[in-house]
Parts: C-alpha cells; structure tokens; sequence
C-alpha cells in the first residue's frame, strides 16, 4: 500500500483555513501557526508541532584545506569546529514511519559551535519527488 502524500499547496491552504486571514486574531503569527499545525497533527506534550520526531546527534566538522580559499567564514578556517545536528521528518506526528510520504520532507538542521562562543545555523530539507516517469509507474 502507497502512503498518500499531501501537496504543498494543499498543506499551506489548510493552514490558511485553519487560522483564517493573518492578523484576523489577536494572537501572533507564530502562534497561529503551531495553532493550526496542532489542529492539523494533533498536540502531542513535549514534542514540536512540525518536524515532531527527530533524533539529536552530536559531532565534528572540519572543512577541507580548499574550503578556505572560497570563503572567510570562520567554518572554512581549517579548524575543528563542535556541531549538533537533528535529522527530523515532517509533521507534528512524533511516532510517524521514517518511510512514510506524510513524512517528507525530512529535515537535517545543524548547529556550529563557533570557537568564538557563537553559533551559526544550517538547515536543509529533503524532499521526495517523483519524476514524470516514476508517476507513470517507470523506474
């Protein structure tokens, strides 16, 4: 059995319906959001109302000695740099299947521990396409 997906479009108007025209309620923006995910996903305690399930890792990042003649940035400087990184799939779901097609797209967000104290972010998603061919049942 086929998981059915949501398109976009359908997910993003049923959030428009859920919270009504922005500013129509006195509450924030992001509050009518997770508001509106929470409706859509159900409220689960203790877990995100989007990207519900996730897993934390911790690790290092070192650029390659070429990295440096490209950028500045401090990441790129040739030193270990400390990360934390959560790969998560979508939905405010906290036990949906990783192979799910609700689950797409799947996160991966990581937190560079700058040796300065700071940090910097990166977040990327993943999403699952079919081709025209794969629509049509090709490989």
């Amino acid at each position: 059995m086929t998981a059915k997906r949501l398109p976009a479009g359908l997910i993003a108007f049923m959030l428009v319906a859920a919270i009504g025209p922005v500013g129509a309620q006195d509450a924030t923006v992001e509050t009518q959001l997770v508001d509106a995910m929470n409706k859509l996903f159900g409220v689960h305690p203790g877990f995100r109302a989007n990207h519900a399930k996730g897993v934390v890792s911790t690790g290092t990042f070192k650029a390659a000695p070429q990295a440096a003649r490209l950028s500045k940035a401090v990441l790129f400087a040739g030193g270990t740099i400390p990360v934390t990184i959560r790969f998560s799939d979508a939905t405010g779901v906290p036990n949906i299947a990783d192979g799910s097609g609700l689950a797409n797209p799947h996160g991966m967000a990581i937190k560079f521990h700058l040796p300065d104290g700071s940090e910097t972010d990166m977040v990327l998603n993943s999403l699952k396409f079919l081709s025209g061919f794969q629509q049509c049942g090709f490989p």
